[in-house]
């Protein structure tokens, strides 16, 4: 066994996944730079384009061999999203957003930014989950909060 078969499998990360998450970098960093070289859209909008392109072009490719369409459908098949969103990108994602707020901006939408979230937070917390989310995966978690908030909240009792 290789020192890099060893690694993986210490870290548990199979090495399929560290090999597309590579690509996913490798590829985001080549969008990255043909937009900035070439098309000079923001970054984010033109890194989108390009990859809603490049999306378009596995399509019209699988059109002429269908065997490419399918390789690629199985393989992106094979991603657990909720995993690599929630448990993997997520930190980035939210470090990378507050990097890039103006605390100038943020101070001068300050208000509108408060009345925002306590409404959402509002509306989240007093509809019940069939409402709001469809597989009623939360209601193990929506009761206990249903019933805090009509005891101390509301002053009623279950």
């Amino acid at each position: 066994m290789s020192t890099k078969q060893r690694f993986y499998k210490k870290i548990k990360i199979p090495l399929q996944i560290y090999n597309l998450i590579t690509l996913i970098i490798v590829l985001t960093a080549v969008f990255g730079y043909i937009n900035f070289r070439f098309i000079k859209l923001p970054g984010t909008i033109g890194i989108m384009l390009i990859s809603l392109l490049v999306s378009l072009l596995v399509i019209v490719i699988g059109w002429v061999h269908p065997h490419f369409f399918i390789k690629i459908t199985n393989l992106i098949s094979t991603i657990d999203f909720n995993t690599a969103l929630m448990k993997v990108m997520l930190g980035f994602l939210l470090f990378t957003g507050a990097i890039h707020i103006d605390i100038k901006k943020l101070k001068t939408e300050g208000a509108a930014i408060i009345t925002f979230s306590t409404i959402g937070v509002l509306i989240s917390t007093f509809l019940p989950p069939s409402r709001t989310h469809p597989t009623n995966l939360s209601t193990k978690f929506y009761q206990p909060l249903q019933s805090f908030y009509r005891q101390n909240f509301l002053g009623l009792n279950n």
